[in-house]
């Protein structure tokens, strides 16, 4: 199975080319994604793919200079580009740097992306029967591009365990009798959120680097170091390597680059190894921690005891419940309620330790959710709130995520003191708010009416004012909806869609069904599902 690695600043374009086609089928896998140049350079360090299929004008740095950097370490890994057909000097210059084909966004087909991609197999199989090239003498080498060569090592499982430890050993590097592990230093949100610090982060990372490499050796632990965008990669070996000594080291590097550079960064450590297979064999929590960081203040340090017990877990949704307090504090103007909530929202996040793209994501839905239920406010479309959700994309961490969201909410809550919207209509929101949330149940009139702090007979009249019905008729065609969603699924009863939706008996939901749609349950079973249930 080849590895891929997708980079395209459009996150639609992205999602289209992993559904067009069946890629495992075709004998590749999508192992990581990005959306600029920068951030796809670093996984390609980290994942070194077989074949890039990266877009060519984005954000940060372009395609160009990504193929550029890549072509420095791998002239064998296969290139494709995206492009438009306004951009001919780019796949002009893009050509000058042995890209293997190019794929144009309007006229993307399936057909032809699977061709393309079994003509890379063809190559990429024949590539791999032949003799690898030997590896270069070491004394013609740099530190620098020793350190990477070591890392890639570690990094990739292409070459076997015996090959890593004899290239240790070629090195001068110790492959056996130490203990092992990684460190990470990641600077991004504190690089950030200091532009007078930006331009010069790479001048400034270099040397932080030579100096934590410097101080690694006093105490003597063997180091080797590489740099990856905004973070710092460390690959530690010593007989003495422990737990407690490395976190009073980090806490002591931290202060060290505070006083010398004024930069604050967040760090991590993996478990500590006997064996560089052991080590090489649990890469992924490496990856993992990493990840984690994105819930980490600055100047914390996160052990590998947290990187077990908080290891990331499967996609979590943002409950209903919070969208609709946050929905209803907009029009009550109370802070607090809607902080509260944002705490309550965050902790979730940062006790499940979701991954950093799937937290992103469930915030820019949750966006999406406010948006749509203030229709009654924007009317004529406000495109503007949708900034908070690209913005959403690059955040850094979880406390910068939260800052965007309260940003948004502050900007609706603007938005709608300046609309002028009859008070009736936000009452009977609520109302049919709570409606679709207890339909289930056996409620009545006077139980949505108290859930809005008004009277029964005001919420009466209000219904039949806004929505034309009354409330019971409203509240049954909710329930003869549901029941339309769950007479699809043709192991659900009558009896027990009856009672999942609040009818009770099966012969109430019959007599309402027939009486709301025109079809008896088994007429509308029947036409739906194509047979007789």
């Amino acid at each position: 199975m080849y590895k891929v690695l997708l980079v395209d600043d459009e996150l639609l374009v992205r999602i289209g080319l992993k559904s067009m086609i069946d890629w495992t089928h075709l004998g590749f896998q999508i192992v990581g994604e990005a959306g600029n140049g920068e951030a796809a350079y670093e996984k390609y360090i980290a994942l070194k793919p077989d074949v890039l299929i990266t877009d060519i004008k984005m954000p940060r740095k372009d395609g160009l200079w990504l193929i550029r950097e890549i072509r420095k370490d791998n002239l064998d890994i296969e290139i494709i580009i995206l492009t438009c057909h306004e951009e001919f000097d780019y796949v002009r210059e893009a050509l000058r740097l042995n890209i293997s084909d190019y794929i144009l966004k309007a006229e993307m087909e399936e057909s032809e992306i699977e061709q393309i991609m079994l003509t890379k197999k063809k190559k990429l199989d024949k590539r791999a029967h032949q003799p690898s090239t030997p590896p270069p003498d070491e004394h013609l080498l740099t530190t620098t591009q020793i350190h990477n060569q070591m890392l890639i090592l570690l990094l990739n499982n292409k070459h076997s365990i015996e090959y890593v430890t004899d290239r240790f050993h070629d090195f001068g590097y110790p492959n056996q009798g130490e203990r092992y592990c990684f460190m990470i230093m990641d600077f991004e949100t504190y690089l950030k959120h200091n532009t007078d610090k930006q331009g010069k982060y790479a001048d400034i990372l270099a040397s932080i680097m030579q100096i934590i490499i410097g101080r690694f050796a006093n105490v003597g632990i063997q180091c080797i170091a590489k740099q990856f965008g905004k973070t710092i990669t460390y690959f530690l070996m010593a007989k003495n390597l422990s737990q407690n000594a490395l976190e009073k080291i980090a806490a002591d590097h931290k202060q060290c680059i505070l006083d010398y550079f004024n930069v604050k960064y967040k760090s991590t450590n993996t478990v500590i190894y006997t064996t560089l297979l052991e080590t090489r064999n649990n890469i992924e929590q490496l990856y993992n921690a990493s990840d984690l960081l994105f819930y980490c203040e600055l100047d914390q340090h996160l052990s590998p005891a947290s990187i077990y017990t908080k290891s990331l877990q499967g996609k979590i949704t943002i409950s209903k419940t919070f969208t609709n307090a946050i929905c209803d504090n907009l029009t009550e103007d109370n802070i607090d309620k809607t902080m509260n909530v944002l705490k309550e929202i965050k902790d979730l996040f940062t006790r499940h330790h979701n991954s950093p793209t799937n937290t992103k994501l469930m915030l820019i839905h949750f966006i999406d959710d406010i948006i749509k239920q203030c229709n009654l406010y924007l009317n004529n479309g406000h495109e503007e709130f949708l900034d908070f959700q690209k913005e959403l994309l690059n955040a850094t961490d979880i406390s910068e995520s939260m800052d965007i969201i309260i940003n948004f909410i502050k900007a609706m809550q603007q938005f709608v003191h300046e609309s002028n919207v009859d008070n009736s209509d936000l009452l009977i929101q609520k109302a049919i708010r709570y409606i679709e949330e207890h339909y289930h149940k056996k409620i009545y009139l006077e139980d949505v009416a108290k859930s809005i702090g008004i009277s029964k007979y005001y919420l009466s009249n209000l219904f039949k004012k806004v929505k034309c019905v009354n409330f019971s008729t409203y509240l049954n065609q909710v329930r003869v909806e549901q029941a339309k969603t769950l007479l699809k699924n043709p192991l659900l009863s009558t009896a027990e869609i009856s009672e999942r939706v609040g009818c009770g008996e099966p012969q109430y939901l019959s007599k309402l069904f027939k009486k709301y749609t025109g079809e008896t349950i088994s007429e509308y079973r029947t036409r739906t599902s194509g047979k007789r249930v």
